[in-house]
């Protein structure tokens, strides 16, 4: 006969899941920022998920193929979309509208900047996708 000894004690929470509702009311206009390389890209894998959790995520590869650079230089799948020159102006940019930023992770100086002027601003930060709440369901009528 086996006696098992005390569950293992959970992990404390952290103060991103302390202060972080489990819903919101409406979906989150929300900018993916992270490394990118070969093997599978993180960013787009937390984009699916935001998207799943009812939100807008939006993530460079999506700001890279909507630029007027990309649109009138015709390198289309030949350009890198995660071009510094041409992604992060528009991703300056659209930080002034956006509800928040989740950053994935690995090592990337434009995402940590972006961070940083996120924050700067007050803008909400995650840095895990499980941390951003899910849109809430609609009241049924």
């Amino acid at each position: 006969m086996t006696i098992a000894g005390p569950e293992p004690a959970a992990a404390p929470p952290t103060l991103e899941e302390l202060f972080t509702p489990k819903t919101v009311p409406a979906p989150l206009l929300l900018l993916v920022v992270g490394p990118h390389g070969s093997g599978p890209d993180e960013v787009a894998a937390a984009g699916l998920e935001l998207f799943r959790r009812g939100h807008v995520p939006l993530t460079d590869e999506a700001i890279a193929s909507t630029t007027p650079e990309e649109q009138t230089t015709g390198e289309g799948a030949d350009a890198d979309p995660a071009q510094p020159q041409v992604v992060h102006p528009y991703a300056r940019r659209l930080l002034e509208r956006c509800d928040g930023v989740v950053r994935t992770g690995g090592h990337s100086a434009v995402a940590d900047e972006l961070v940083a002027v996120a924050r700067s601003r007050g803008t909400r930060v995650w840095t895990a996708v499980e941390s951003v709440p899910h849109v809430a369901p609609a009241p049924l009528v």
